[in-house]
Formats: C-alpha cells, sequence, structure tokens
C-alpha cells in the first residue's frame, strides 16, 4: 500500500503540486515523481527533502518507506 499520495493529499495538494513544491525544494522533478509515485529507490537527501516539503518527520517518512519495502 502506497501512503505517499495519502500525505500529499493530506496537504491539499496533487501530485502535480507536491512536485513542484519539491523542486522548489532543490529536489529533480523526476525524483519527486518517483517518490509521489511510491518509488522506493531515492538517496537519503531525496527523503529528507520530500519531509520537509510533507512537513513531517523524516523518522516517520523513513518507517513508511520501510513498511511500504515489506509489504511488497
Amino acid at each position: 500500500m502506497n501512503k505517499i499520495p495519502e500525505l500529499i493529499e493530506k496537504r491539499g495538494w496533487s501530485k502535480k503540486e507536491f512536485i513542484a513544491h519539491c523542486a522548489l525544494a532543490g529536489m529533480s522533478m523526476s525524483t519527486a515523481y518517483r517518490i509521489a509515485r511510491g518509488d522506493l529507490n531515492v538517496k537519503f537527501t531525496s527523503l529528507l527533502t520530500a519531509a520537509k516539503v510533507l512537513e513531517i518527520d523524516i523518522e516517520d517518512l523513513a518507517l513508511l518507506f520501510h513498511q511500504m519495502k515489506k509489504e511488497l
């Protein structure tokens, strides 16, 4: 189960808006797109940026990614 779209929606954003916010924070649009669709193959720095953009603790986002990986 992919929780990333739920976190994006909770902020009131579309995936495109999330990607734009990530790009403004210095992340490449392609990486932001991958995170928005739940791709687990990202660098830690990208995970940090996504956590900042979504205004959640990095620990919470890392746990979420770990749980998603276990479900695969």
